[in-house]
């Protein structure tokens, strides 16, 4: 008996991109695309009226008015808690890959390689299992030597939690300090400690993990 073919919507801001994917699943006999979208806005209009089996969504997507990036995943978690999410990406930084990993997403392929594995991603991910591109898993197995698949979400002090969360907000490391009664040398300690143990390396990429967690507002 025929297996009925997966709906699958594809998201990404780069047509060229999108049209590849496009291409890429329309070879593959399991899967069909049902909708593509351009935009995080497009991306919950298409959700809302087209049958989808398992999303494909860039993990970069800036659009007036909605966030992308973790919030985007954030937001379709919270609407779809069973929508599979695979998540397409070049980002290197081994601690966003766990932080996405943490939030639900099934399925990471990595942009800058092979597009090939995303076939077979987007399969694992209707399954409820988990698939990581090669390279991220050696990223990941940089961050957690052994064990890096299975290895728990970081979690933070809530004294990291504090400084790094008012540093998003716009304090000075001699605000920060001032506030929780300590010196600017243990505010930044703190900082780093905080980066490290989440893999980061920028501060944008902090901004963008406290704003993730809904820790600015």
């Amino acid at each position: 008996m025929e297996t009925q073919a997966l709906n699958v919507i594809i998201a990404d801001d780069h047509p060229v991109v999108l049209a590849g994917v496009r291409a890429i699943l329309n070879a593959a006999q399991q899967l069909h695309v049902s909708a593509e979208a351009r935009s995080v806005n497009e991306i919950y209009a298409r959700l809302a009226d087209t049958p989808c089996d398992v999303l494909v969504t860039d993990y970069s997507m800036p659009d007036v008015g909605e966030a992308d990036g973790l919030a985007l995943i954030s937001e379709v978690r919270r609407r779809y808690p069973l929508l599979p999410i695979v998540v397409l990406t070049m980002m290197a930084n081994p601690g966003m890959i766990q932080i996405l990993l943490a939030h639900g997403v099934l399925a990471l392929v990595d942009k800058s390689s092979s597009m090939d594995e995303l076939p077979t991603a987007i399969l694992s991910a209707s399954r409820r299992r988990r698939c990581i591109s090669a390279s991220f898993r050696s990223k990941l197995a940089l961050l957690h030597p052994t064990g890096a698949d299975a290895a728990p979400p970081p979690r933070l002090s809530p004294r990291e939690t504090e400084v790094v969360r008012m540093l998003a907000l716009g304090a000075t490391p001699s605000e920060v300090a001032d506030r929780l009664g300590s010196g600017t040398k243990t505010v930044s300690k703190q900082k780093k400690d905080a980066m490290r143990k989440l893999g980061l390396t920028t501060d944008a990429a902090l901004f963008e993990y406290v704003r993730a967690q809904g820790w600015l507002g």
